[in-house]
């Protein structure tokens, strides 16, 4: 299990000031794909080639906060992040390069992000299926990560978390929270992975 600190104030600061943002980006929401792939299609160059592509959320949420892209520019990885609520990019970050040196790249316009709600749904379905699933915890999409296999083929990794408890301590709250990990292969087939 894991374990979150909040201040109250900056939780309060940070709900004031995501209020004026617009409509919210749900991971898990068939309705957002649209808007995923429209961030994709205006912000990102489709035929630019990744080795690891994440939409993230915050913890213990499942609003899309951010993209990340791991790419090869002249014969170094970097890491680079998306703000989707500026819609701007950060600065590149050089990366090691052994765990991509024997990944194929793929190109972003190859990335299907209509499966997520999808998995998403069949990750719950499974859940439940082996009685991991609780009916009054909100289990939250936290991030998808979409890479490739050995053969080049687009695979995904996904992280669900839920709430387990908390405790408050004056103006801070300890918020305990676990997670399900999962991976959809090149057939499109779920496997939980933790």
């Amino acid at each position: 299990m894991k374990t979150v600190r909040l201040t109250l104030m900056i939780l309060t600061v940070a709900l004031v000031s995501c209020s004026g943002i617009g409509s919210s980006i749900k991971l898990s929401d068939a309705s957002s794909t649209a808007n995923i792939e429209k961030i994709l299609s205006e912000s990102f160059d489709g035929d630019a080639e990744v080795y690891d592509f994440t939409l993230y959320a915050g913890i213990l949420e499942d609003e899309l906060k951010n993209i990340n892209r791991i790419y090869k520019h002249k014969n170094t990885f970097f890491w680079q992040e998306y703000y989707v609520s500026s819609g701007g990019f950060d600065d590149p970050i050089k990366k090691v390069d052994a765990p991509y040196l024997k990944k194929t790249p793929f190109k972003i316009s190859d990335i299907d992000v209509s499966i997520i709600p999808v998995k998403y749904q069949e990750a719950l379905a499974l859940l439940k299926e082996k009685e991991l699933f609780d009916e009054n915890k909100t289990y939250y999409l936290n991030n998808w990560v979409f890479t490739s296999d050995r053969d080049g083929a687009i695979i995904s990794t996904f992280t669900i978390q839920y709430r387990v408890g908390s405790v408050s301590t004056g103006r801070q709250t300890e918020i305990t929270y676990d997670d399900f990990s999962f991976s959809v292969n090149s057939s499109n087939e779920l496997k939980q992975i933790n």
